[in-house]
């Protein structure tokens, strides 16, 4: 057994050892306590305080030429559903020793290609991307994934040759088009953000949906702008200078279906008696909203996890075969659908 030594350089292979656990297991104490137990926790604070260990992040760095850090890249802060997301990330991050350095491109192109060609050679170890894979932009993953390992969150099908999370929205928008007509709705508005691969994969979901029960789609019925609150306002003021309305609506997110939830208030209508509106993400705030709003839910816990998992992987084994995963949405039945859903509450 290694002996208490005040003046020791000990490294964290000798508080494992000390101590009878694991390396990984010292790591997550070092970052993220909670997720151990107590028992192992005082197994390892001992170590620490009798090796009289201090982790050193940039000695150990030059050493390993680790920087435990994971960048990840989003879309933009303004979209709930990426602070719920970012918020996982991180604690799954930190339960395998990692940090997360949070990047935004503000959907632009010409910003996700400049930090894909300078994060090779900053200090991160590697880069998960969400939902901004473009099919312009698949020829600069390539490239990038040769010299860092880089994950995909995304709800293109076909992105093998990547790590990939793959969230299937077009069966779950498919599903969520199938409740409302369900519900009794046979006019039926699909309300989007911008115009990328997530939002036309939703869009061929609805369609199908609508098709499988002989129900026609108004070409009016359509309304896309910028991921924001603001697109499901404006998209409900258009509908309703229309002479035939519609009864209900799909969203592709859960922020447009609060600013549709908005404008339809504001103007006496019932909901879900009058129209009936469905979201898509599941975000934490659609129990606190009233009407609470129905939703297709991501499993977030199960991406952030994988994700972090096959970023991890891919450092340990640069060479090992990349991996995709499919996860799928969960139909989450709220009063903006059922005026008899039960009550929910955040956690």
């Amino acid at each position: 057994m290694l002996k208490k030594n005040a003046n020791s350089n000990a490294r964290i292979k000798d508080v494992a050892q000390y101590g009878g656990v694991s390396v990984s297991s010292v790591s997550r104490y070092l970052n993220a306590p909670d997720t151990l137990r107590l028992e192992t926790r005082k197994k390892i604070q001992k170590a620490v305080e009798t090796l009289r260990y201090s982790p050193n992040p940039i000695a150990r760095s030059l050493r390993t030429k680790s920087t435990e850090t994971i960048a990840l890249i989003i879309p933009s802060l303004d979209n709930l559903y990426y602070v719920d997301l970012y918020s996982e990330l991180r604690q799954a991050a930190a339960a395998s020793g990692y940090t997360i350095n949070l990047l935004t491109s503000n959907w632009n192109c010409e910003t996700m290609r400049k930090y894909l060609q300078v994060l090779p050679n900053r200090n991160v170890d590697g880069i998960i991307v969400t939902f901004l894979d473009d099919d312009e932009l698949i020829e600069d993953f390539r490239v990038t994934q040769k010299y860092i390992p880089l994950v995909l969150v995304t709800s293109t099908p076909n992105r093998q040759e990547f790590n990939s999370i793959f969230i299937d929205a077009q069966e779950g928008v498919s599903r969520a088009t199938q409740h409302l007509i369900d519900s009794g709705c046979t006019r039926i508005a699909f309300v989007g953000g911008r115009l990328n691969g997530s939002t036309l994969a939703k869009r061929k979901g609805f369609e199908i949906a609508m098709r499988q029960n002989s129900l026609s789609v108004n070409p009016e019925f359509y309304f896309f702008d910028k991921d924001h609150f603001s697109t499901g306002f404006w998209a409900m003021r258009q509908f309703w200078n229309l002479n035939k309305r519609p009864d209900g609506i799909v969203c592709t997110m859960d922020d447009i279906a609060m600013g549709c939830v908005k404008y339809l208030l504001r103007n006496g209508l019932k909901i879900p008696q009058d129209v009936k509106v469905i979201g898509f993400n599941g975000i934490s705030l659609i129990n606190a909203y009233e009407p609470s709003i129905s939703s297709l839910e991501h499993p977030i816990k199960a991406i952030a996890s994988e994700a972090v998992n096959l970023v991890r992987k891919q450092i340990e084994s640069p060479r090992a075969k990349r991996h995709q995963v499919t996860l799928y949405t969960t139909l989450i039945v709220n009063t903006s659908t059922d005026v008899e859903a039960p009550t929910r509450f955040l956690i």
